[in-house]
């Protein structure tokens, strides 16, 4: 959610994200701190270019869990703009 700053996940994806407990949601900028240094600009721009040109979002990046383990994730996502 752009407006709120938020980002929100089913429960089965905090799980494959390796969170112990589930959350209502997460800020952007959290999710952003645990993509790895390497990959965060690459994954950041795939964002910004599908929510500024209205296009599906993929993309690949390795994501640290809350345990300190490294996991490769695909976020897909689709920008719904009022």
């Amino acid at each position: 959610n752009l407006k709120t700053d938020r980002v929100e996940f089913s429960a089965s994806q905090w799980k494959v994200m390796g969170y112990r407990n589930e959350r209502s949601s997460i800020t952007a900028a959290e999710v952003f701190s645990q993509i790895l240094e390497e990959d965060r600009e690459r994954t950041r721009q795939h964002l910004l270019n599908s929510i500024t040109l209205g296009q599906d979002y993929r993309s690949e990046f390795r994501y640290l869990t809350e345990t300190g383990r490294v996991i490769w994730l695909l976020g897909l996502g689709r920008p719904v703009l009022d």
